[in-house]
């Protein structure tokens, strides 16, 4: 009986798909779709799908960082502004739920945070990610392709449907100053860093 239950419920599901195609002037049948095709086809629906009130369906977003998303999440629930909310007035289309630790590179929130997106299901992720990768014997490319590879894992591994990457902001290195009574003087490990993490700000957009 749940067997059967499911298979209608599959074969509903994909007639809502089916028309969502037509009206998109789009090839309907999407079982004969490469994998990429699929999968921006399936993310454009998940963002424009309305309940029968005409209402968006609610996502499950998850904002998932390194310390800038940890702190911008504790300066929002302190209430000190309240132009902006946790949840960024998104309560009608979205869930909104966050995670952030310090010192995350890229790597060890593939190998320490993939519990946290396994619990929460996003369909949403916004990736604050990369500035802790950002050394000088770093490429742009290779700070690229770990993004795109862990953009990768959330959409193929956990069905996330949507990946939102934040530029990686340009920061002068604190342990590199050196403060003066009138003022400070940058030497020039400090200068050569901040062209370096400028440079990612440009480029890694």
């Amino acid at each position: 009986m749940s067997a059967d239950k499911t298979i209608k419920q599959n074969i509903a599901a994909a007639t809502i798909f089916r028309e969502y195609l037509k009206e998109k002037k789009m090839d309907p049948g999407f079982e004969h779709y490469d994998t990429l095709k699929l999968d921006e086809a399936l993310s454009h629906f998940c963002m424009d799908v309305r309940k029968s009130d005409g209402n968006r369906m609610p996502l499950n977003t998850l904002i998932l960082g390194h310390s800038i998303c940890h702190r911008l999440h504790n300066y929002l629930k302190s209430g000190n502004n309240h132009r902006h909310q946790l949840d960024f007035n998104l309560t009608k289309t979205s869930t909104v739920e966050w995670h952030g630790v310090g010192g995350r590179t890229i790597h060890k929130m593939i190998k320490f945070d993939m519990g946290i997106v396994k619990l929460k299901t996003p369909k949403c992720v916004i990736l604050l990610a990369g500035g802790n990768d950002v050394v000088e014997d770093t490429s742009v490319e290779e700070v690229a392709y770990k993004l795109i590879s862990f953009c990768s894992i959330l959409t193929n591994t956990y069905g996330v449907r949507r990946v939102v990457i934040c530029a990686i902001m340009p920061r002068f290195p604190r342990d590199n100053f050196r403060f003066k009574k009138d003022g400070y003087n940058r030497d020039n490990t400090s200068v050569r860093d901040r062209a370096y993490k400028n440079m990612y700000f440009e480029k890694a957009q």
